[in-house]
């Protein structure tokens, strides 16, 4: 199998072989404010990938950026199975993956979604949730996400049977890291998501985000343990990945933020502290840290780069988020290296390629002088998008990405 890979990768590589420097030295050169020979290009096209090719795993990813010639930064998924959140199987045995905890699970069925509620007994007590599921591809959408009745943490007392829910991540998963980043090799450079999503995440699963916002006010206390919680739950698995050589690592916090309806002023106290923690981990282990918001970023975007996040991504201009790609560039364009921005629904998807071609103009010439900048999407590119718009998208950093 690993013969079959490397050959694999042996092809991706002649691809581009003509280029004065490889996609792995385009993009570090990038991401330390160096101007490379080209402007690195890697967007995002999971969900496109998915839809294409039914996968979106990295060696998919190496595949694609094989096929338009891009620089990629190649994203590896080591999450383990949650089994509380998991939204394909919401009345999952959780007996069967947590130790020490049994669970009662009664269903109710109606012609498109189905009421459950579970109750998981642990040795620091019982703790319980009342939900809705969609069915896939019904009115809801095709992964419709639970509707809560009632979310699993109510309460300071819930926080100790919360952390019997949470599975310790499995370290082997860590071990296949070294044989991707040599396989990837100087093709592409590796970034390594431990978990989906950092603190926020499971913030908003667990809590639920109408619910985190009122204690924001009502128990700033109660919210600051549950971040710290997950936050701690996070860095477990980031330290196992860092162990294993892992040379960037992506934190989401886009549940947590201005997109998601919280305001500046309640994102710097309550998020910000766990984010200069995760990048002070990240950066202890010689790493880098490539911060993901695909939403509002302008008003939160100087303090995330003062922390020293690595990469800024999504950078999602308006009406998908807020930023002027230009006036960021100025504002924190020496510390942070700048990702995104071009409109993957409005251009990629629904625009057509002479809007592309100027957007892709423009967006190079704002970020790219002086290196610090790498083409990307504000989100995945859809499978839904025109071919042709496509490859609009890399005909023109072809044309407009030389230095």
């Amino acid at each position: 199998m690993l013969d079959a890979v490397r050959e694999h990768m042996r092809n991706v590589e002649r691809k581009v072989a003509g280029r004065k420097v490889t996609s792995r030295e385009c993009l570090l050169q990038a991401i330390n404010h160096q101007e490379p020979d080209h402007v690195p290009c890697s967007p995002r096209m999971f969900n496109w990938m998915s839809g294409i090719y039914g996968d979106d795993g990295w060696i998919c990813q190496m595949r694609l950026a094989n096929e338009f010639g891009f620089d990629p930064l190649v994203r590896v998924f080591l999450a383990d199975l949650n089994v509380v959140a998991e939204p394909d199987n919401p009345v999952i045995d959780a007996v069967q993956y947590l130790s020490d905890i049994s669970v009662d699970i009664t269903t109710k069925r109606h012609a498109d979604y189905t009421e459950v509620r579970r109750t998981f007994h642990t040795p620091a007590g019982d703790i319980s949730e009342e939900k809705i599921m969609g069915d896939p591809g019904s009115l809801y959408g095709d992964r419709p996400d639970p509707l809560f009745r009632e979310h699993l943490l109510k309460g300071p007392e819930d926080l100790e049977p919360m952390k019997f829910l949470l599975p310790d991540f499995d370290e082997r998963k860590a071990e296949i890291l070294p044989t991707i980043i040599e396989l990837v090799g100087e093709r592409g450079l590796v970034e390594v998501s431990p978990r989906h999503g950092a603190g926020g995440y499971p913030l908003a699963t667990f809590l639920g985000a109408e619910q985190a916002m009122l204690l924001a006010y009502d128990d700033p206390d109660f919210l600051r343990q549950c971040l710290q919680l997950f936050n701690e739950y996070y860095q477990s698995s980031a330290r196992a990945c860092l162990k294993h050589g892992a040379p960037m690592l992506v934190d989401a916090w886009w549940t947590l933020s201005v997109g998601s309806g919280w305001s500046p002023q309640l994102f710097r106290e309550f998020a910000m502290p766990p984010i200069r923690e995760n990048i002070e981990l990240v950066h202890s282990y010689g790493a880098f840290y490539h911060y993901y918001d695909d939403g509002a970023l302008d008003k939160t975007v100087d303090w995330i780069a003062q922390a020293g996040a690595d990469i800024i991504e999504t950078l999602a201009p308006p009406p998908l988020g807020d930023i002027d790609l230009a006036e960021v560039k100025k504002r924190i364009g020496d510390r942070s290296c700048l990702k995104g921005n071009i409109d993957q629904v409005n251009l990629i998807w629904r625009g057509n390629p002479e809007q592309i071609r100027e957007a892709v103009r423009q967006a190079i010439a704002a970020a790219a002088p002086g290196g610090g900048y790498i083409l990307s999407t504000a989100d995945s590119i859809r499978s839904e998008s025109p071919p042709e718009n496509i490859q609009a998208f890399f005909d023109a950093w072809r044309e407009f990405g030389s230095y």
